[in-house]
Formats: structure tokens, C-alpha cells, sequence
């Protein structure tokens, strides 16, 4: 296990660098976007009785970026770094930018090892313009696109808590809109 110790550090630190990236300009966002987290707060509040919501400041001078969060009892998903790309080849750029690290790092990884290690997890043609589900700490996490959306679900909390379905249903409540 603790084998596996780098790997999940490098993991989360390139979850980081991605929100990190994805949310260095003005703390802002569009209307379309505005509009977009009413309507999905709103569908997933009714959807999922027993959650709550919380909006959580992004990086101070974010431009185009909602950061949400939901709770029910100590389990705590966060919608985040919900980008809004200025073109569709944008967020596609933006997209493969946050997954080809992933890959080359869990292709190092098993050749190192000469066992299969899995950071992307499945690939998710079907969730919008097309997502993937990754390992991070255990947990899976989700990455989409739609048009020129990108989002990223994970579960953060608890620490200890390794959630295989919940990012997965919220990131489907989202891209139905």
C-alpha cells in the first residue's frame, strides 16, 4: 500500500495544479454560468432530498468558474472548478491538458512496476462531450466536458471515506443540462 503512496500525492497534486489553472483570472462568472448553477442547484436539491448546498468562493481573482458543494451527514461532494471556456476547442484543450498527465503518470507507474496500475479508471464517452472517471485517494472522481463547460466531481469528505458511485450520480445529474 504505501507503494501507492507517490502516485495518489502526484494525483492529487495534479487535481490541484488543475483547479489551480483552471481558476487564476478575475472572480467572475458569466451569466450563462450564473444561470447554469441556479438551474442545477436547483434539479439537484430536488432530485436528492436529505443534501445540502453550500457555495464555495473560488480563488480569489477566478474568472468563470462555480465551485459547489453538497453534504448529507459527514459525507461531503464538491462540484468544482466548473470552467467556462471561451470556445468549445478551448475546454477540448483544457480537457486533454488535465488527462494526459493522468495517463503518462499511470503508464510510468505500471512499467515501473510491471503491474496494472489504473489512474484513469474509465473512460466515459457517454457523460456529455465525453468524461473519465480517476482514482484520487481511493475515490473516484469525474471529469467532463460539455461544450464549452468542464467540470470535475469528486468526493472530498470524509478523508477515509472511498466512494465509487456518488461522483459519478452527481456528475450525471449535472450534464443533463
Amino acid at each position: 500500500m504505501l507503494t501507492f503512496l507517490p502516485m495518489k500525492k502526484l494525483s492529487i497534486a495534479v487535481f490541484i495544479l488543475f483547479l489551480l489553472l483552471g481558476t487564476a483570472q478575475s472572480q467572475t462568472h458569466s451569466e450563462k454560468l450564473g444561470k447554469l448553477k441556479e438551474i442545477l442547484n436547483h434539479k439537484i436539491g430536488s432530485d436528492m432530498p436529505g443534501w445540502t448546498h453550500r457555495s464555495v468562493t473560488p480563488i480569489e481573482g477566478s474568472k468563470n468558474v462555480i465551485v459547489d458543494q453538497w453534504e448529507a451527514g459527514n459525507v461531503i461532494v464538491k462540484v468544482a472548478a466548473v470552467n467556462e471556456y471561451d470556445t468549445e476547442e478551448s475546454a477540448v484543450a483544457a480537457y486533454n491538458n488535465f488527462r494526459k498527465p493522468l495517463k503518462s503518470e499511470q503508464d510510468a507507474t505500471a512499467s515501473r512496476r510491471k503491474t496494472n496500475v489504473r489512474i484513469i479508471k474509465d473512460d466515459l464517452p457517454d457523460l456529455s462531450d465525453g468524461g473519465f472517471i480517476w482514482d484520487i485517494r481511493g475515490s473516484d472522481a469525474a471529469v467532463f466536458k460539455k461544450k464549452n463547460f468542464l467540470a470535475s466531481v469528486s468526493v472530498v469528505g470524509p478523508s477515509d471515506h472511498h466512494d465509487t458511485v456518488l461522483s459519478r450520480l452527481f456528475a450525471r445529474r449535472w450534464q443533463r443540462h
